[in-house]
């Protein structure tokens, strides 16, 4: 009796170790898989993690490396910007365009008449993105802090009518030509405090912009609006491009449908000059289909529907390549 006991105990024993053996093999071959799939995979990668038994997973995106900048770069006094503050009032809510996955925005569409009003602070605005674990999800809230110079009554008035508004705002660096962005229709920046001061210190109003999101600065490539756009003729089958305006407005036709067949007006010198197509077609909106001059998405056919918007970019001196269409 003492054997059979002894050799049950054995062999439980043995499974036993078996399982452990199962185990670990299982875990390390999970651990390489994943180790080689980190380091080789250029896509997405997609992590497991095996958490406490519940069988759950989470999907994770690659880090990727940043490089440094030069000292010239971070030097804050050293930068002066340019800032557009645009009312979510003035513009086209429904075709207001998303990020895209480059992190740029296309052509901001303003309403008829409403044009993007510059403002010029008197020191360094200030940008702050606070992003702060919870106990089940994320606190964000970005800042932007402006300082507009002295007593004046445009600043007095701008207080009295837009405080607590909502704003796109764009900024860029005077000695560069990249445009950063702030807000959407969506997630605005508030106007949220302002201090007016004029005492001995000094004669100064301070902007502070705020809105509850992660989301981060994009890069504006569409033109700041100081006019309204060119009205192209009805039945018109040349897209005539002019300097100085980069937005355009495709009528309905008279009879029929027009197909615009060719470019004019661009240069060498519009390389990298976003053009953005208003379409503003009924029975009869005109079409611009895919060629030489005009490389579109798929060699789709663009329809200027009213509502629709077409941005192209200028790649030389003959060819617009499409960007985005709405």
């Amino acid at each position: 009796m003492k054997h059979i006991n002894y050799v049950y105990r054995k062999e439980n024993f043995r499974k036993a170790m078996l399982a452990q053996y199962l185990f670990k093999a299982f875990m390390f071959i999970l651990c390489v898989v994943s180790v080689i799939g980190l380091f080789t995979d250029a896509d997405p990668v997609i992590s497991f993690i095996i958490s406490g038994g519940s069988g759950s997973l989470a999907l994770l995106l690659p880090i990727v490396s940043i490089d440094d900048v030069s000292d010239t770069e971070v030097v804050g006094n050293a930068i002066g910007y340019k800032v557009w503050l645009i009312h979510v009032k003035q513009t086209d809510e429904d075709t207001f365009p998303k990020v895209g996955s480059d992190r740029t925005v296309t052509q901001i569409p303003m309403l008829p008449g409403e044009y993007m009003h510059y403002f010029e602070g008197h020191t360094v605005p200030t940008f702050l993105s606070n992003i702060t674990k919870g106990d089940i999800t994320v606190e964000a809230t970005n800042t932007f802090t402006m300082i507009l110079g002295g007593n004046r009554a445009e600043i007095s008035n701008f207080i009295e009518n837009h405080s607590g508004g909502k704003f796109i705002i764009l900024f860029k660096e005077c000695e560069s030509s990249t445009i950063y962005g702030l807000g959407n229709p969506c997630k605005p920046m508030v106007l949220s405090t302002i201090e007016a001061k004029n005492d001995g210190d000094g004669r100064y109003a301070t902007f502070t912009f705020t809105n509850n999101t992660v989301q981060q600065p994009w890069t504006y490539i569409g033109s700041i609006v100081k006019q309204d756009p060119v009205t192209l003729p009805a039945d018109g089958t040349s897209l005539a491009i002019v300097s100085g305006n980069d937005q355009y407005i495709i009528p309905n036709g008279t009879a029929a449908s027009a197909a615009i067949a060719s470019v004019t007006g661009i240069t060498a010198a519009d390389k990298g000059r976003v053009i953005t197509l208003i379409g503003q077609g009924t029975t009869f909106p005109a079409e611009l289909a895919d060629s030489t001059s005009v490389i579109l998405v798929d060699g789709a056919t663009w329809t200027a529907s009213t509502g629709s918007r077409l941005t192209l970019r200028v790649m030389d001196a003959t060819t617009l390549v499409e960007v985005e269409r709405i």
